[in-house]
C-alpha cells in the first residue's frame, strides 16, 4: 500500500477526477474506507472491514494509473499488484446486492485502464445482467419510504454499468443487453456528493459531476447507431429514411459538441478549467468519430458510395489526430482508457481502405503532401500512447505494414495522371459528379479489406505484452515516498493551476 502522504495524493485525485466521471460510490463511503484503514477512524467496530480495504486498494490503484507522470510502467505494475491484493476479497464483497455491484463495478473501472487483467465483454456483459435482476433499468415508483439519496444512487450506478457496456459493445460492434429504447432512467444529480447526504441535499450545490452525463448522452447516440447499422433494428417511426435517421445522428453530435463548448465557455469555476478542457478535446474525438461510423461500410450498407466513403476517411483522420493532442495533453485522465488502441486502429483501417477505393475522388480534391501527413498522423498517434499502452506498438506495426502497398499504389495512380499538381476547373466539375457513384468492392479483397473485416473480433489489447525488467523487482520494492516517485505532487499542482 502507499505511504501516507502518497495515498492522501492519490485519494485527492480520485475524489476530484475520477469519481466525478464513474460515481459509483458516494464521496462519503470513500472517505470513510479510506479513513477506516490509513487513519484508523473507524465510526463502527466493523468499518474496518474487507469491503474497505478492497475499495481502497482499487481506488489507489485507478488513481495511480491515472495520475503517475514518472516511472509509468512501475506505476502500473504496482497498480496491478494492488488490485491483485484486493482480489483475495472478492467472495466476501461480490455480494448479490447493490453494494457488490458497486464492487464489480471499481473493478472493472481499473480493468478498462488494463483489459490484459480480465475479458471486458464478459465483465460489463455480467454487469449489465445484475443490473436488470436489481431493477436498476428502471425508475422507482414516487414513494415517501424512497429517499432522494437513494433515488440517485441508483441511477448514477445505472448509468455507470451501462457506459462501461455500450463502451466496450460499441467497439467491438456487438448488441448490448439493455437496447436504448427500454431506458426510462433519469440522469443522476450532477451537484457534489458534498451537498448530497442520505437525510438531505442542497439545490445550490457546485455542479462537479456533469461528466458522467456528457458521455453516456454521447454513448447513446453510438449505441443507437451501432445497433441500427451493425445489428438490423428498426429506425425510430419519425424518420422517413435512412438518410434522413443520419442527418439527424449527425445533428444531434453537432448539438452535444456545441453545447460543450457553450458550457466550457460559460464555466467561471477555475478549479473546473481543466475537466471542460477534457470535454472539448473529447468531443473533438467523438464528433469525427461518428460521422466516420455512419459513412463507413457496415452490415447495414456494405457498399457505401463514394461520397460516403470520402467522408468516413477524412475524419477517420481527425480522430486519430484528436487522439494525438489528448495523448500530449498531460491534464488528460480519461486518455487513459484502452479506447485509444482500438479506434485509432480502426480509423486507420478506414482510411487505408478509403485511399485504395477512392484515388480519384483524393487526389481531385488534396495535395499528395496532404495525403502524406494524413498517413503519418496514425504512424504518430500509435507511437505518443505506446508508452501507457504497449499494444499499441504492435497496431503501429501493423499499420506501417498495411501501408506500403497503398501507399505505392496511391503513388503510381498520381503518376498515371502525370501531374502532382491540383486539376483544373474544368476537370473539377467533370469529375465532381462521380461523387456520388456507389462503390462496386473489387473482385478480390484487398489486405486491407481483410483486415477491416477481420477488426470485428481483433482486440490488440488484450494480447500479454512483455513487462519491463523493472516491473519484476518493483513487485516486492514498493517505494518508501510515493509522492516524489511518481510525481503525484506534480500532478496536483497541475491540476489546481488549470
Amino acid at each position: 500500500m502507499p505511504d501516507e502522504v502518497g495515498a492522501n495524493k492519490l485519494l485527492q485525485n480520485y475524489l476530484d477526477r475520477v469519481i466525478t466521471q464513474y460515481p459509483i460510490y458516494h464521496r462519503n463511503d470513500v472517505t470513510t474506507a479510506f479513513n477506516s484503514i490509513y487513519h484508523k477512524k473507524a465510526v463502527t467496530p466493523n468499518e474496518d472491514s474487507f469491503r474497505n480495504r478492497y475499495i481502497v486498494c482499487i481506488i489507489m490503484a485507478i488513481s495511480l494509473t491515472t495520475s503517475a507522470r514518472n516511472n509509468v510502467q512501475k506505476a502500473n505494475d504496482l497498480a496491478y499488484q494492488l488490485v491483485r491484493h484486493a482480489m483475495q476479497w472478492i467472495p466476501e464483497v461480490a455480494t448479490n446486492d447493490i453494494a457488490g455491484l458497486q464492487a464489480i463495478l471499481l473493478l472493472t473501472q481499473y480493468i478498462f485502464l488494463n483489459p490484459k487483467m480480465a475479458d471486458l465483454w464478459l465483465m460489463t456483459g455480467l454487469i449489465s445482467q445484475a443490473v436488470i435482476d436489481l431493477g436498476l433499468h428502471h425508475e422507482l415508483p414516487n414513494d415517501a419510504r424512497v429517499s432522494a439519496y437513494q433515488r440517485d444512487m441508483r441511477r448514477r450506478i445505472f448509468w455507470c454499468a451501462w457506459e462501461m457496456e455500450v463502451g466496450v459493445c460499441c467497439i467491438f460492434l456487438r448488441p448490448t443487453s439493455l437496447p436504448v429504447g427500454r431506458i426510462d432512467v433519469a440522469f443522476p444529480l450532477e451537484i457534489d456528493d458534498t451537498a448530497i447526504t442520505q437525510s438531505s441535499m442542497s439545490s445550490t450545490g457546485r455542479v462537479s459531476k456533469f461528466t458522467q452525463r456528457i458521455i453516456c448522452r454521447f454513448r447513446l447516440i453510438e449505441a443507437d447507431i451501432i445497433s441500427v447499422l451493425w445489428h438490423g433494428d428498426p429506425i425510430s417511426q419519425e424518420y422517413s429514411s435512412l438518410e434522413q435517421w443520419m442527418q439527424h445522428c449527425s445533428d444531434a453530435m453537432t448539438d452535444w459538441q456545441q453545447e460543450i463548448y457553450a458550457a466550457s465557455e460559460a464555466n467561471k469555476d477555475r478549479s473546473l478549467n481543466a475537466r471542460w478542457t477534457e470535454m472539448r478535446l473529447y468531443s473533438d474525438i467523438a464528433y469525427p468519430y461518428v460521422l466516420s461510423l455512419l459513412h463507413r461500410s457496415s452490415r447495414r450498407i456494405p457498399n457505401p458510395s463514394r461520397e460516403q466513403m470520402m467522408v468516413a476517411l477524412i475524419n477517420a483522420v481527425k480522430v486519430a489526430d484528436g487522439y494525438f493532442q489528448q495523448s500530449e495533453a498531460e491534464a488528460g485522465k480519461i486518455k487513459y482508457v484502452f479506447h485509444p488502441c482500438h479506434h485509432v486502429f480502426n480509423c486507420a483501417l478506414i482510411f487505408l481502405q478509403g485511399l485504395q477505393r477512392c484515388k480519384k475522388e483524393v487526389a481531385l480534391n488534396y495535395s499528395w503532401q496532404q495525403v502524406e501527413q494524413w498517413m503519418h498522423v496514425f504512424s504518430k498517434c500509435f507511437l505518443s500512447i505506446s508508452e501507457r499502452w504497449a499494444a499499441a506498438k504492435r497496431c503501429f506495426e501493423e499499420y506501417e505494414r498495411l501501408l506500403l502497398p497503398v501507399r505505392k499504389e496511391y503513388l503510381e495512380f498520381l503518376e498515371q495522371r502525370a501531374s502532382y499538381c491540383p486539376p483544373s476547373l474544368h476537370q473539377t466539375l467533370s469529375d465532381a459528379s462521380t461523387l456520388y457513384d456507389y462503390q462496386v468492392p473489387p473482385s478480390t479483397l484487398t489486405e486491407v479489406d481483410e483486415a477491416y473485416q477481420f477488426w470485428t473480433i481483433f482486440n490488440p489489447t488484450s494480447t500479454t505484452d512483455t513487462l519491463d525488467p523493472l516491473g519484476a523487482c518493483s513487485y516486492n520494492l514498493p517505494p518508501s515516498d510515493w509522492n516524489a516517485e511518481f510525481s503525484l505532487n506534480d500532478n496536483m499542482d497541475m491540476i489546481t493551476e488549470a
